[in-house]
């Protein structure tokens, strides 16, 4: 439909949301709107909330997000965590976690954790033929993960979407299936560095792999710019 045709249209743009960044105004204001329609749907849908306030979208450490013209396409939040930290444990994205899940995590000597979350799609990309645009955002996300040396990935998935089938695709592994989450089941994941270097560089589609390596390394800024130093993982 678009990818194999236009692929001079499409941009990747990652960001703070919580800084202004004059070359990156409209974008920010469109992938915050593009966000908000999105999930103020999908809670009205689970919770019966009829209004969707910004703060998960703030809260995030990083927005990654593709565009095709000048339209949001898909997105991820990102955001760094210290789970050996109480306030980590009991932030409200981990409220169906189950406390072993941290202790065991942390005997394995884990510490840092990169955790990705509010994977979206626009409505009319979700059905293109060439090749799915969802194995694109896979590949942002391995991409991401890879230059941030965390260890660890993790994610609360949206079984009902079958968003677990899409992580595991991607070399996820689960740390507790059908846990309820917003009264509906979810899969809490994890997913390694090792783990991810081996999806991105072998199993991956080739085409969707170098679409995806040419828009990281042309992104807007380059991740290792953006990070402060105290959220280098060790």
């Amino acid at each position: 439909m678009f990818i194999n045709t236009d692929e001079k249209e499409l941009n990747f743009y990652f960001f703070n949301p919580r800084e202004d960044n004059s070359a990156m105004k409209i974008q920010q204001q469109l992938t915050y709107r593009f966000w908000h329609e999105i999930w103020a749907d999908s809670f009205k849908e689970v919770d019966q909330i009829s209004t969707l306030h910004s703060d998960d979208y703030v809260r995030s450490d990083y927005v990654g997000v593709l565009f095709y013209k000048d339209e949001p396409v898909l997105m991820c939040l990102y955001t760094f965590h210290d789970i050996t930290k109480d306030w980590t444990r009991e932030d409200s994205y981990f409220r169906a976690w189950p406390k072993k899940i941290f202790d065991d995590l942390q005997s394995e000597k884990h510490s840092k954790a990169l955790v990705c979350s509010h994977y979206t799609l626009g409505k009319k990309y979700r059905q293109v033929a060439d090749y799915k645009v969802k194995d694109l955002v896979l590949s942002f996300i391995h991409c991401i993960f890879q230059d941030t040396q965390y260890p660890i990935l993790l994610a609360t998935t949206r079984n009902s979407k079958k968003a677990n089938q899409l992580m595991y695709s991607m070399g996820c592994e689960a740390l507790a299936k059908d846990i309820n989450y917003h009264g509906e089941p979810a899969d809490l994941m994890i997913l390694t560095r090792e783990r991810s270097f081996q999806n991105l560089m072998v199993e991956t589609d080739l085409a969707v792999r170098d679409v995806t390596l040419a828009l990281w390394k042309n992104k807007n800024n380059k991740i290792k710019q953006l990070l402060p130093p105290a959220q280098q993982a060790s």
